[in-house]
Protein backbone atom coordinates (compact mmCIF):
# COMPACT_ATOMS: atom_id res chain seq x y z
CA UNK A 1 0.00 0.00 0.00
CA UNK A 2 2.70 2.11 -0.50
CA UNK A 3 1.41 4.41 -2.88
CA UNK A 4 -1.12 5.43 -1.05
CA UNK A 5 0.66 5.96 2.38
CA UNK A 6 0.06 9.70 3.43
CA UNK A 7 -2.80 10.13 0.64
CA UNK A 8 -6.68 10.44 1.63
CA UNK A 9 -9.18 8.76 1.39
CA UNK A 10 -13.17 10.07 1.82
CA UNK A 11 -15.34 6.51 3.20
CA UNK A 12 -19.36 7.32 3.66
CA UNK A 13 -20.88 5.42 6.80
CA UNK A 14 -17.83 5.60 9.09
CA UNK A 15 -20.22 5.91 12.22
CA UNK A 16 -19.68 1.80 12.54
CA UNK A 17 -19.60 -1.51 10.91
CA UNK A 18 -17.93 -2.07 7.54
CA UNK A 19 -17.54 1.53 7.13
CA UNK A 20 -15.57 1.74 10.49
CA UNK A 21 -13.48 -1.40 9.70
CA UNK A 22 -12.61 -0.06 6.47
CA UNK A 23 -11.65 3.22 7.66
CA UNK A 24 -9.70 1.84 10.60
CA UNK A 25 -7.85 -0.42 7.74
CA UNK A 26 -7.01 2.33 5.88
CA UNK A 27 -5.33 4.52 8.86
CA UNK A 28 -3.35 1.43 9.71
CA UNK A 29 -1.81 1.85 6.53
CA UNK A 30 -1.17 5.53 6.85
CA UNK A 31 -3.99 6.89 4.86
CA UNK A 32 -5.80 9.99 5.96
CA UNK A 33 -9.42 9.17 6.21
CA UNK A 34 -12.28 11.59 5.80
CA UNK A 35 -15.13 9.76 7.36
CA UNK A 36 -18.74 11.05 6.64
CA UNK A 37 -21.72 9.93 8.79
CA UNK A 38 -24.70 10.84 10.21
CA UNK A 39 -24.40 10.54 14.11
CA UNK A 40 -22.15 12.90 15.36
CA UNK A 41 -21.71 11.17 18.66
CA UNK A 42 -20.77 8.30 16.57
CA UNK A 43 -18.29 9.90 14.42
CA UNK A 44 -16.69 11.82 18.27
CA UNK A 45 -15.95 8.20 19.71
CA UNK A 46 -13.95 6.73 16.94
CA UNK A 47 -12.00 9.88 16.34
CA UNK A 48 -11.40 9.44 20.40
CA UNK A 49 -10.18 5.72 20.05
CA UNK A 50 -8.30 6.19 16.86
CA UNK A 51 -6.10 9.25 19.12
CA UNK A 52 -5.82 6.95 21.87
CA UNK A 53 -3.82 4.15 19.97
CA UNK A 54 -0.63 3.95 18.07
CA UNK A 55 -2.07 1.66 15.91
CA UNK A 56 -3.32 3.97 13.21
CA UNK A 57 -0.58 5.88 11.39
CA UNK A 58 -3.23 8.07 9.23
CA UNK A 59 -5.24 11.44 10.35
CA UNK A 60 -8.82 10.90 10.86
CA UNK A 61 -11.08 13.55 10.20
CA UNK A 62 -14.93 12.96 11.11
CA UNK A 63 -17.56 14.72 9.07
CA UNK A 64 -21.60 14.98 9.53
CA UNK A 65 -23.12 14.09 6.32
CA UNK A 66 -26.42 12.51 5.59
CA UNK A 67 -25.68 11.10 1.99
CA UNK A 68 -29.20 11.28 1.32
CA UNK A 69 -29.16 15.39 0.68
CA UNK A 70 -27.31 16.68 -1.68
CA UNK A 71 -26.05 19.86 -0.49
CA UNK A 72 -24.46 17.99 2.84
CA UNK A 73 -22.48 16.15 0.61
CA UNK A 74 -21.39 18.24 -1.67
CA UNK A 75 -20.66 20.84 1.45
CA UNK A 76 -18.64 17.87 2.90
CA UNK A 77 -16.34 17.17 -0.29
CA UNK A 78 -15.75 20.35 -0.88
CA UNK A 79 -14.47 20.99 3.11
CA UNK A 80 -12.20 17.91 2.52
CA UNK A 81 -10.75 19.40 -1.17
CA UNK A 82 -10.22 22.37 0.26
CA UNK A 83 -8.99 21.64 4.16
CA UNK A 84 -7.19 18.01 3.76
CA UNK A 85 -5.99 17.84 0.34
CA UNK A 86 -6.17 15.67 -2.66
CA UNK A 87 -8.18 12.39 -2.49
CA UNK A 88 -7.06 9.37 -3.78
CA UNK A 89 -9.38 6.88 -2.36
CA UNK A 90 -13.66 7.12 -2.38
CA UNK A 91 -15.29 4.15 -0.42
CA UNK A 92 -19.13 4.51 -1.50
CA UNK A 93 -20.18 2.30 1.98
CA UNK A 94 -23.11 4.01 3.17
CA UNK A 95 -26.24 2.17 2.89
CA UNK A 96 -29.87 1.62 4.86
CA UNK A 97 -31.71 -1.85 4.35
CA UNK A 98 -35.57 -2.45 5.91
CA UNK A 99 -37.63 -5.35 5.63
CA UNK A 100 -40.79 -4.47 4.12
CA UNK A 101 -43.03 -6.30 0.95
CA UNK A 102 -42.64 -4.00 -2.17
CA UNK A 103 -46.42 -3.62 -1.79
CA UNK A 104 -46.34 -2.23 1.52
CA UNK A 105 -43.93 -0.06 1.54
CA UNK A 106 -44.33 3.96 1.61
CA UNK A 107 -43.07 5.68 -0.44
CA UNK A 108 -40.53 7.71 1.60
CA UNK A 109 -39.20 4.47 2.41
CA UNK A 110 -38.62 3.42 -1.06
CA UNK A 111 -37.58 7.03 -1.90
CA UNK A 112 -34.72 6.87 1.13
CA UNK A 113 -33.37 3.23 0.20
CA UNK A 114 -32.65 4.46 -3.53
CA UNK A 115 -31.14 7.93 -2.14
CA UNK A 116 -28.80 6.66 -0.02
CA UNK A 117 -28.33 2.90 -1.31
CA UNK A 118 -27.54 4.65 -5.30
CA UNK A 119 -28.62 8.26 -5.70
CA UNK A 120 -25.60 8.94 -3.34
CA UNK A 121 -22.86 6.78 -4.89
CA UNK A 122 -23.66 9.04 -7.49
CA UNK A 123 -23.35 12.14 -6.14
CA UNK A 124 -20.44 11.24 -4.53
CA UNK A 125 -18.37 9.26 -7.81
CA UNK A 126 -19.78 12.52 -9.33
CA UNK A 127 -17.87 15.25 -6.94
CA UNK A 128 -14.44 12.43 -6.51
CA UNK A 129 -14.20 11.95 -10.40
CA UNK A 130 -14.29 15.63 -11.74
CA UNK A 131 -11.46 16.25 -8.23
CA UNK A 132 -9.09 13.50 -9.55
CA UNK A 133 -9.62 14.51 -12.98
CA UNK A 134 -8.58 18.05 -12.59
CA UNK A 135 -5.72 17.11 -10.42
CA UNK A 136 -4.70 13.88 -12.50
CA UNK A 137 -4.82 11.84 -10.05
CA UNK A 138 -4.65 7.59 -10.31
CA UNK A 139 -7.29 7.17 -7.79
CA UNK A 140 -10.06 4.22 -7.06
CA UNK A 141 -13.35 4.27 -6.26
CA UNK A 142 -14.94 1.09 -4.57
CA UNK A 143 -18.55 0.86 -4.29
CA UNK A 144 -19.70 -1.43 -1.16
CA UNK A 145 -22.40 -3.96 -3.08
CA UNK A 146 -24.16 -6.91 -1.37
CA UNK A 147 -24.56 -10.21 -3.28
CA UNK A 148 -28.64 -9.08 -3.41
CA UNK A 149 -26.99 -6.79 -6.11
CA UNK A 150 -26.25 -10.07 -8.24
CA UNK A 151 -29.49 -12.05 -8.00
CA UNK A 152 -32.71 -11.00 -6.86
CA UNK A 153 -33.45 -11.87 -2.82
CA UNK A 154 -32.96 -15.42 -2.35
CA UNK A 155 -33.55 -14.52 1.71
CA UNK A 156 -37.21 -15.86 3.26
CA UNK A 157 -39.64 -14.37 4.00
CA UNK A 158 -39.43 -12.07 0.98
CA UNK A 159 -39.16 -8.69 2.39
CA UNK A 160 -36.03 -7.49 0.83
CA UNK A 161 -36.45 -7.03 -2.57
CA UNK A 162 -36.62 -3.43 -2.35
CA UNK A 163 -33.20 -3.16 -1.07
CA UNK A 164 -32.22 -6.14 -3.53
CA UNK A 165 -33.39 -3.86 -6.32
CA UNK A 166 -31.52 -1.09 -5.60
CA UNK A 167 -27.95 -3.03 -5.30
CA UNK A 168 -28.67 -4.26 -8.21
CA UNK A 169 -29.04 -0.77 -9.85
CA UNK A 170 -25.30 -0.14 -7.88
CA UNK A 171 -23.75 -2.83 -9.54
CA UNK A 172 -25.05 -1.24 -13.20
CA UNK A 173 -23.53 2.35 -11.72
CA UNK A 174 -20.14 0.60 -10.82
CA UNK A 175 -19.85 -1.14 -14.48
CA UNK A 176 -20.82 2.28 -16.15
CA UNK A 177 -18.68 4.11 -13.79
CA UNK A 178 -15.78 1.98 -15.25
CA UNK A 179 -16.59 2.14 -18.60
CA UNK A 180 -16.69 5.87 -18.43
CA UNK A 181 -12.96 5.92 -17.45
CA UNK A 182 -12.61 4.01 -19.95
CA UNK A 183 -13.86 6.71 -22.57
CA UNK A 184 -13.06 9.73 -20.93
CA UNK A 185 -9.58 8.06 -20.64
CA UNK A 186 -8.55 8.80 -16.83
CA UNK A 187 -6.42 6.84 -14.73
CA UNK A 188 -9.15 6.09 -12.00
CA UNK A 189 -10.29 2.43 -11.12
CA UNK A 190 -13.59 1.35 -9.90
CA UNK A 191 -14.63 -1.67 -7.68
CA UNK A 192 -17.63 -3.21 -6.88
CA UNK A 193 -17.45 -5.27 -3.91
CA UNK A 194 -20.46 -7.63 -3.24
CA UNK A 195 -20.01 -8.93 0.37
CA UNK A 196 -22.21 -12.11 1.56
CA UNK A 197 -24.23 -11.19 4.93
CA UNK A 198 -22.22 -9.22 7.43
CA UNK A 199 -22.75 -9.10 11.06
CA UNK A 200 -23.45 -5.38 11.33
CA UNK A 201 -25.45 -2.89 13.21
CA UNK A 202 -27.09 -2.11 10.23
CA UNK A 203 -27.96 -6.03 10.18
CA UNK A 204 -28.17 -7.85 13.23
CA UNK A 205 -31.56 -6.90 14.04
CA UNK A 206 -32.90 -8.04 10.42
CA UNK A 207 -35.29 -10.97 10.04
CA UNK A 208 -33.50 -13.57 8.38
CA UNK A 209 -32.66 -17.35 8.83
CA UNK A 210 -30.35 -18.14 12.09
CA UNK A 211 -28.03 -19.98 9.38
CA UNK A 212 -27.23 -16.51 7.75
CA UNK A 213 -26.35 -15.44 11.34
CA UNK A 214 -23.87 -18.05 12.22
CA UNK A 215 -22.03 -17.96 9.26
CA UNK A 216 -22.06 -13.94 8.88
CA UNK A 217 -18.56 -12.31 7.47
CA UNK A 218 -17.50 -9.33 9.98
CA UNK A 219 -16.94 -5.96 8.70
CA UNK A 220 -12.82 -7.02 9.09
CA UNK A 221 -13.17 -9.48 6.25
CA UNK A 222 -14.63 -6.56 3.94
CA UNK A 223 -12.08 -4.43 5.00
CA UNK A 224 -9.18 -6.69 4.08
CA UNK A 225 -10.84 -7.18 1.18
CA UNK A 226 -11.11 -3.63 0.77
CA UNK A 227 -7.13 -3.26 1.04
CA UNK A 228 -6.59 -6.44 -1.79
CA UNK A 229 -8.44 -4.19 -3.95
CA UNK A 230 -6.43 -1.17 -3.44
CA UNK A 231 -2.97 -3.17 -3.44
CA UNK A 232 -3.29 -3.89 -7.35
CA UNK A 233 -0.64 -3.32 -9.98
CA UNK A 234 -0.97 -0.24 -11.72
CA UNK A 235 -1.80 -2.19 -14.80
CA UNK A 236 -4.79 -4.20 -13.41
CA UNK A 237 -8.08 -3.29 -11.71
CA UNK A 238 -10.18 -5.60 -9.39
CA UNK A 239 -13.36 -4.65 -11.15
CA UNK A 240 -15.78 -6.88 -8.99
CA UNK A 241 -15.41 -9.16 -5.91
CA UNK A 242 -17.63 -10.94 -4.49
CA UNK A 243 -17.02 -11.82 -0.91
CA UNK A 244 -18.97 -15.13 0.58
CA UNK A 245 -18.12 -17.06 4.55
CA UNK A 246 -16.56 -20.40 3.35
CA UNK A 247 -19.82 -22.36 3.97
CA UNK A 248 -22.66 -20.11 2.31
CA UNK A 249 -25.35 -22.21 0.73
CA UNK A 250 -26.65 -20.12 -1.84
CA UNK A 251 -24.69 -19.27 -5.35
CA UNK A 252 -25.47 -15.72 -7.01
CA UNK A 253 -23.70 -14.76 -10.15
CA UNK A 254 -23.81 -17.46 -12.47
CA UNK A 255 -27.23 -17.26 -12.51
CA UNK A 256 -26.66 -13.88 -14.52
CA UNK A 257 -25.69 -15.68 -17.61
CA UNK A 258 -25.67 -13.61 -20.91
CA UNK A 259 -24.56 -10.36 -19.28
CA UNK A 260 -22.06 -8.48 -20.71
CA UNK A 261 -20.83 -6.99 -17.30
CA UNK A 262 -16.88 -8.11 -16.64
CA UNK A 263 -17.29 -8.93 -13.00
CA UNK A 264 -15.42 -10.40 -9.71
CA UNK A 265 -11.50 -10.01 -9.83
CA UNK A 266 -8.91 -9.73 -7.94
CA UNK A 267 -5.19 -9.19 -7.71
CA UNK A 268 -2.39 -8.31 -4.96
CA UNK A 269 1.33 -8.53 -5.80
CA UNK A 270 2.18 -12.29 -4.54
CA UNK A 271 5.13 -10.91 -2.63
CA UNK A 272 2.34 -9.89 -0.16
CA UNK A 273 1.71 -13.38 -0.19
CA UNK A 274 2.79 -15.93 2.37
CA UNK A 275 0.73 -19.33 2.28
CA UNK A 276 2.50 -20.40 5.24
CA UNK A 277 -0.41 -23.16 5.86
CA UNK A 278 0.32 -24.72 2.61
CA UNK A 279 3.85 -25.03 2.90
CA UNK A 280 5.18 -28.68 2.41
CA UNK A 281 1.82 -29.53 0.65
CA UNK A 282 0.84 -30.93 -2.46
CA UNK A 283 -0.42 -29.04 -5.63
CA UNK A 284 -1.81 -30.82 -8.30
CA UNK A 285 -1.47 -28.70 -11.56
CA UNK A 286 -2.84 -29.70 -14.78
CA UNK A 287 -1.38 -28.10 -17.91
CA UNK A 288 2.00 -27.10 -16.08
CA UNK A 289 4.38 -27.88 -19.09
CA UNK A 290 3.84 -23.88 -20.39
CA UNK A 291 1.55 -20.51 -19.94
CA UNK A 292 -0.46 -19.82 -16.75
CA UNK A 293 0.14 -23.65 -15.65
CA UNK A 294 3.98 -23.42 -15.61
CA UNK A 295 3.52 -19.74 -14.12
CA UNK A 296 1.93 -20.99 -11.19
CA UNK A 297 3.31 -23.76 -10.26
CA UNK A 298 6.81 -21.84 -10.10
CA UNK A 299 4.86 -18.95 -7.75
CA UNK A 300 3.98 -22.29 -5.71
CA UNK A 301 7.38 -23.92 -5.42
CA UNK A 302 9.00 -20.43 -4.92
CA UNK A 303 6.41 -20.68 -1.28
CA UNK A 304 7.73 -24.17 -0.94
CA UNK A 305 4.75 -25.86 -2.00
CA UNK A 306 5.61 -29.57 -3.49
CA UNK A 307 3.73 -29.51 -7.38
CA UNK A 308 2.55 -32.67 -8.95
CA UNK A 309 2.53 -30.91 -12.78
CA UNK A 310 0.82 -33.05 -15.19
CA UNK A 311 1.26 -32.54 -19.13
CA UNK A 312 1.38 -34.56 -22.21
CA UNK A 313 4.41 -33.20 -23.20
CA UNK A 314 7.09 -35.20 -20.97
CA UNK A 315 10.41 -33.27 -22.49
CA UNK A 316 8.78 -29.98 -20.82
CA UNK A 317 7.98 -31.48 -18.05
CA UNK A 318 11.56 -33.15 -16.85
CA UNK A 319 13.32 -29.48 -18.35
CA UNK A 320 10.74 -27.75 -15.60
CA UNK A 321 12.28 -30.15 -13.10
CA UNK A 322 16.29 -29.63 -13.92
CA UNK A 323 15.37 -26.26 -13.38
CA UNK A 324 14.29 -26.12 -10.22
CA UNK A 325 16.38 -28.73 -9.21
CA UNK A 326 19.05 -27.06 -9.73
CA UNK A 327 17.58 -23.34 -8.37
CA UNK A 328 17.96 -22.36 -4.83
CA UNK A 329 14.81 -19.76 -6.14
CA UNK A 330 12.38 -22.74 -5.73
CA UNK A 331 11.87 -23.91 -1.98
CA UNK A 332 9.41 -26.95 -2.87
CA UNK A 333 10.21 -29.75 -5.42
CA UNK A 334 8.21 -30.83 -8.77
CA UNK A 335 7.15 -33.82 -9.55
CA UNK A 336 6.34 -34.46 -13.36
CA UNK A 337 3.57 -36.53 -14.59
CA UNK A 338 3.10 -37.32 -18.26
CA UNK A 339 -0.81 -37.80 -18.92
CA UNK A 340 -3.25 -37.41 -21.58
CA UNK A 341 -5.86 -35.67 -19.69
CA UNK A 342 -8.84 -36.36 -22.37
CA UNK A 343 -7.95 -40.20 -21.26
CA UNK A 344 -9.97 -41.59 -18.17
CA UNK A 345 -7.48 -43.98 -17.12
CA UNK A 346 -4.45 -42.22 -17.26
CA UNK A 347 -6.28 -39.46 -14.96
CA UNK A 348 -6.98 -42.09 -12.53
CA UNK A 349 -3.59 -43.40 -12.41
CA UNK A 350 -2.05 -40.33 -12.10
CA UNK A 351 -4.04 -39.53 -9.39
CA UNK A 352 -3.14 -42.96 -7.56
CA UNK A 353 0.36 -42.46 -7.88
CA UNK A 354 0.54 -38.87 -6.48
CA UNK A 355 -1.73 -39.79 -3.54
CA UNK A 356 0.37 -43.01 -2.95
CA UNK A 357 4.09 -41.75 -3.58
CA UNK A 358 3.68 -37.74 -2.41
CA UNK A 359 0.84 -37.77 0.20
CA UNK A 360 -2.27 -36.05 0.97
CA UNK A 361 -3.38 -33.15 -1.93
CA UNK A 362 -4.42 -29.88 -0.19
CA UNK A 363 -4.38 -27.98 -4.15
CA UNK A 364 -5.53 -28.98 -6.99
CA UNK A 365 -5.51 -26.23 -9.88
CA UNK A 366 -7.49 -27.61 -13.17
CA UNK A 367 -5.44 -25.09 -15.71
CA UNK A 368 -5.16 -27.90 -18.54
CA UNK A 369 -7.08 -26.39 -21.76
CA UNK A 370 -7.45 -26.48 -25.81
CA UNK A 371 -8.22 -23.70 -28.50
CA UNK A 372 -10.02 -25.58 -31.02
CA UNK A 373 -10.22 -22.70 -33.42
CA UNK A 374 -13.44 -23.17 -35.70
CA UNK A 375 -17.09 -22.49 -36.40
CA UNK A 376 -19.41 -24.68 -34.64
CA UNK A 377 -21.40 -25.98 -37.97
CA UNK A 378 -17.53 -26.61 -39.20
CA UNK A 379 -16.38 -28.62 -35.85
CA UNK A 380 -15.20 -31.98 -36.71
CA UNK A 381 -16.78 -34.83 -33.82
CA UNK A 382 -12.98 -35.13 -32.80
CA UNK A 383 -12.84 -31.11 -32.25
CA UNK A 384 -16.34 -31.57 -30.16
CA UNK A 385 -14.86 -34.42 -28.31
CA UNK A 386 -11.95 -32.78 -27.41
CA UNK A 387 -13.37 -29.49 -26.40
CA UNK A 388 -15.32 -30.86 -24.01
CA UNK A 389 -13.29 -33.98 -22.66
CA UNK A 390 -10.61 -31.50 -21.43
CA UNK A 391 -12.31 -28.16 -20.43
CA UNK A 392 -14.96 -30.47 -18.39
CA UNK A 393 -14.47 -34.14 -18.38
CA UNK A 394 -10.89 -34.21 -17.36
CA UNK A 395 -11.86 -31.11 -14.74
CA UNK A 396 -14.61 -33.29 -13.34
CA UNK A 397 -12.41 -36.61 -12.94
CA UNK A 398 -9.42 -34.85 -11.42
CA UNK A 399 -12.09 -33.01 -8.80
CA UNK A 400 -13.88 -36.38 -7.88
CA UNK A 401 -10.38 -37.96 -7.18
CA UNK A 402 -8.89 -35.19 -5.46
CA UNK A 403 -11.92 -34.74 -2.94
CA UNK A 404 -12.28 -37.92 -2.16
CA UNK A 405 -8.23 -37.84 -0.95
CA UNK A 406 -8.99 -34.44 0.86
CA UNK A 407 -12.05 -36.39 2.73
CA UNK A 408 -10.08 -39.36 3.24
CA UNK A 409 -7.24 -37.13 5.34
CA UNK A 410 -9.34 -34.85 6.88
CA UNK A 411 -7.77 -31.70 3.95
CA UNK A 412 -8.31 -28.21 4.63
CA UNK A 413 -8.21 -28.16 0.71
CA UNK A 414 -8.70 -25.75 -2.36
CA UNK A 415 -9.66 -26.33 -5.55
CA UNK A 416 -9.39 -23.64 -8.59
CA UNK A 417 -10.53 -23.65 -12.16
CA UNK A 418 -8.91 -21.75 -14.50
CA UNK A 419 -12.39 -20.63 -16.71
CA UNK A 420 -11.26 -17.36 -18.50
CA UNK A 421 -14.13 -14.81 -19.53
CA UNK A 422 -15.21 -16.96 -22.14
CA UNK A 423 -17.22 -18.82 -19.64
CA UNK A 424 -18.99 -15.37 -18.81
CA UNK A 425 -19.95 -13.76 -22.05
CA UNK A 426 -20.67 -15.46 -25.50
CA UNK A 427 -17.57 -13.92 -26.79
CA UNK A 428 -18.24 -10.98 -29.41
CA UNK A 429 -14.84 -11.46 -31.45
CA UNK A 430 -14.38 -11.66 -35.11
CA UNK A 431 -13.52 -13.92 -37.24
CA UNK A 432 -16.72 -16.22 -34.96
CA UNK A 433 -14.53 -19.35 -34.39
CA UNK A 434 -14.20 -19.51 -30.83
CA UNK A 435 -17.80 -20.49 -29.88
CA UNK A 436 -17.01 -24.26 -29.18
CA UNK A 437 -14.32 -23.14 -26.33
CA UNK A 438 -16.52 -20.36 -25.07
CA UNK A 439 -19.31 -23.46 -24.89
CA UNK A 440 -17.19 -25.60 -22.68
CA UNK A 441 -16.22 -23.09 -20.92
CA UNK A 442 -19.63 -22.17 -20.14
CA UNK A 443 -20.42 -25.29 -19.39
CA UNK A 444 -17.28 -25.51 -16.58
CA UNK A 445 -18.52 -22.49 -15.43
CA UNK A 446 -21.53 -24.04 -13.88
CA UNK A 447 -19.85 -27.61 -12.70
CA UNK A 448 -17.71 -25.34 -10.72
CA UNK A 449 -20.52 -23.69 -9.06
CA UNK A 450 -22.04 -27.29 -8.47
CA UNK A 451 -18.88 -28.33 -7.07
CA UNK A 452 -18.99 -25.61 -4.74
CA UNK A 453 -22.41 -26.34 -3.73
CA UNK A 454 -22.02 -30.07 -2.88
CA UNK A 455 -18.88 -29.67 -0.70
CA UNK A 456 -21.23 -27.06 1.07
CA UNK A 457 -24.06 -29.87 1.17
CA UNK A 458 -21.36 -32.49 2.74
CA UNK A 459 -19.78 -29.68 5.61
CA UNK A 460 -16.65 -30.10 3.60
CA UNK A 461 -13.30 -27.70 4.86
CA UNK A 462 -12.41 -27.12 0.66
CA UNK A 463 -12.59 -24.00 -0.95
CA UNK A 464 -13.65 -23.89 -4.82
CA UNK A 465 -13.08 -20.79 -6.93
CA UNK A 466 -13.60 -19.41 -10.14
CA UNK A 467 -10.94 -17.79 -11.72
CA UNK A 468 -11.96 -16.10 -14.86
CA UNK A 469 -8.51 -13.80 -16.39
CA UNK A 470 -8.93 -11.97 -19.86
CA UNK A 471 -6.82 -13.07 -22.37
CA UNK A 472 -3.89 -14.23 -21.14
CA UNK A 473 -0.06 -14.28 -23.40
CA UNK A 474 0.85 -17.93 -23.78
CA UNK A 475 1.54 -20.43 -26.25
CA UNK A 476 -1.51 -21.54 -26.26
CA UNK A 477 -2.97 -17.87 -27.54
CA UNK A 478 0.33 -16.75 -29.41
CA UNK A 479 -1.81 -17.33 -32.85
CA UNK A 480 -5.13 -16.54 -31.93
CA UNK A 481 -6.86 -13.75 -34.13
CA UNK A 482 -7.55 -10.98 -31.65
CA UNK A 483 -8.15 -7.63 -32.94
CA UNK A 484 -5.78 -4.95 -31.98
CA UNK A 485 -7.28 -3.11 -29.08
CA UNK A 486 -7.57 -7.27 -27.43
CA UNK A 487 -3.99 -7.97 -28.22
CA UNK A 488 -3.29 -4.74 -26.35
CA UNK A 489 -4.44 -5.30 -23.27
CA UNK A 490 -3.63 -8.71 -23.21
CA UNK A 491 -2.14 -10.42 -19.51
CA UNK A 492 0.74 -12.24 -18.56
CA UNK A 493 1.19 -15.12 -17.31
CA UNK A 494 2.09 -13.60 -13.75
CA UNK A 495 -0.96 -11.62 -13.09
CA UNK A 496 -2.48 -15.21 -13.36
CA UNK A 497 -0.41 -16.76 -11.09
CA UNK A 498 -0.69 -13.81 -8.98
CA UNK A 499 -4.33 -13.84 -8.72
CA UNK A 500 -3.77 -17.76 -7.79
CA UNK A 501 -1.65 -16.54 -4.91
CA UNK A 502 -4.68 -13.99 -3.42
CA UNK A 503 -7.27 -16.86 -4.05
CA UNK A 504 -5.19 -19.74 -1.75
CA UNK A 505 -4.33 -16.75 0.62
CA UNK A 506 -7.85 -16.51 2.22
CA UNK A 507 -8.20 -16.71 5.98
CA UNK A 508 -10.06 -19.91 7.13
CA UNK A 509 -13.41 -18.48 7.50
CA UNK A 510 -13.88 -17.27 4.02
CA UNK A 511 -13.09 -17.68 0.54
CA UNK A 512 -13.32 -15.79 -2.89
CA UNK A 513 -16.27 -17.96 -4.93
CA UNK A 514 -15.51 -16.62 -8.24
CA UNK A 515 -12.86 -13.74 -9.58
CA UNK A 516 -12.80 -12.02 -12.79
CA UNK A 517 -9.75 -9.57 -13.75
CA UNK A 518 -9.67 -7.74 -17.16
CA UNK A 519 -6.83 -5.14 -18.22
CA UNK A 520 -7.42 -1.45 -17.08
CA UNK A 521 -8.78 -0.18 -20.07
CA UNK A 522 -10.00 -3.38 -21.83
CA UNK A 523 -13.41 -2.72 -23.41
CA UNK A 524 -16.17 -5.44 -23.38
Amino acid sequence: MEKFVGKTAIVTGTSSGSGEAIAKQLLRYGINVVGLARRVDKLEELKQELANSSEYKGKFYPLQCDVSKRDEVISAFNYAFENVGQIHILVNNAAVMHNVYITDAEMEMVDGLFDVNVKSVILCSTLAVKHMAAHKIAGHIININSVLGQVASFIKPNVYMLFSSTKHALRVISEGLRREMIEKKLDIKVTDLSPAFVNTEMTKNLDVPEEFKKRALRPEHVAKACISCLNTPPRVVINELVLLPKKFRQTFSFKIYNSFVIRVPCIQSAKYRKMERFVGKIAVITGSSSGSGLEIAKYLLRKGVHVAGIARRTDRLQKIRDEVDNSKEYKGKFYPITCDLTNEAEIISSMKWIFENLGPVHILLNNAMIFERTRVLEATSDQVRTSFDLSVRAVILCTKEVVKNMVENSTAGHIINIIGVAGKVILHVEPNIYMLYSSAKHALRVITEGTRREVTERNLPIKVTNLSPGYVRTDLSANLDLAPDYKDTIFETTDVAEACMLCLDTDPDWFIAEMEFVPLHLRY
